[in-house]
């Protein structure tokens, strides 16, 4: 045999290796997801037996696969989205086809059930027809929250919340919804109301035009509101970086410049008559 051959023989055997060891990891990778799958499947079976669990604990849609670890209770997909946005201290969701699952995960689940959180929120003055921010967000709902999580560890229950700790949670609530209540737009200070700036009292000409603070709605120079001190404002339902003036936000760019800004070429009186002549024309 040539050379030649010897090595062609050489080559295909190590392709033939190759293949080989291509084809014995894929098949354990398959039967890796397939006992994952089994095991998934098993898991659902098991929190389905709870009572209530066959339908979401919040929408009553049939047979959920998601879940709230912290709650102990089955939510469908659409619902798992609204728990999500509560924050895992809330409500930790999971997934019991998708995700890989804890013992002590798993016990909460069996020491919970949609039944018993329905039962106990209702017994404590919580309606299960309130939005989820409502009611998860509860005294009632950290209470059970507790209760549960002892109850998957062998622990003794509380009984109660400390009325501190109701006291704080409903502070919480109250810093909450005034971060996320949705605030009115700022009234616009009109072009022709205003001959300086609201700021710094320059008068406006030519070259120093006006510009509006997009969060208080002022009337200001380009000094005061400057062209790159921008971010959106979420809070007006503006997704957009836009213009602010340096009291409402000082970008990183303009702080030194906020530090050093000085006050204009008008005094505040000679500002307001300004304003007074340019109103009355």
């Amino acid at each position: 045999m040539s050379m030649n051959s010897n090595r062609r023989a050489t080559v295909a055997g190590g392709e033939t290796s190759k293949v080989t060891s291509t084809n014995t990891h894929l098949g354990a990778l398959a039967g890796e997801l397939d006992t994952f799958e089994f095991e998934s499947k098993k898991l659902l079976a098991v929190f389905q037996a709870i009572a209530g669990n066959l339908s979401c604990v919040d929408c009553a849609r049939r047979s959920p696969t998601w879940a709230s670890v912290t709650l102990g209770c089955m939510l469908c997909l659409d619902c798992s989205g609204k728990h999500r946005a509560l924050g895992v201290g809330c409500s930790f969701v999971r997934s019991v086809n998708m995700d890989a699952w804890t013992d002590e995960q798993i016990s909460m689940m069996k020491a919970g059930g949609n039944l018993k959180l329905s039962t106990f929120m209702e017994d404590h003055g919580v309606s299960m027809l309130h939005a989820p921010v409502v009611k998860y967000r509860s005294p009632a709902a950290e209470l059970y929250r507790r209760r549960l999580k002892a109850s998957a560890r062998g622990e003794v229950p509380p009984e109660r919340l400390t009325d501190s700790e109701v006291q704080q949670i409903v502070t919480d609530n109250t810093a909450h919804d005034n971060r996320t209540k949705p605030r009115s737009k700022p009234k616009w200070t009109p072009d022709v109301s205003s001959a300086c700036c609201e700021e710094c009292f320059a008068k406006f000409t030519v070259v120093r035009r006006r510009h509006h603070c997009r969060k208080c709605g002022r009337l200001l120079c380009g000094k005061c509101a400057p062209k790159d001190n921008t971010k959106p404002i979420l809070e007006t339902g503006i997704t957009t970086s836009v213009r602010h003036c340096l009291k409402c936000y000082v970008s990183p760019k303009f702080r030194d410049h906020r530090a050093n800004t000085t006050v204009g070429s008008m005094s505040a009186p000679q500002a307001s008559q300004v304003r007074s002549q340019s109103a009355s024309h």
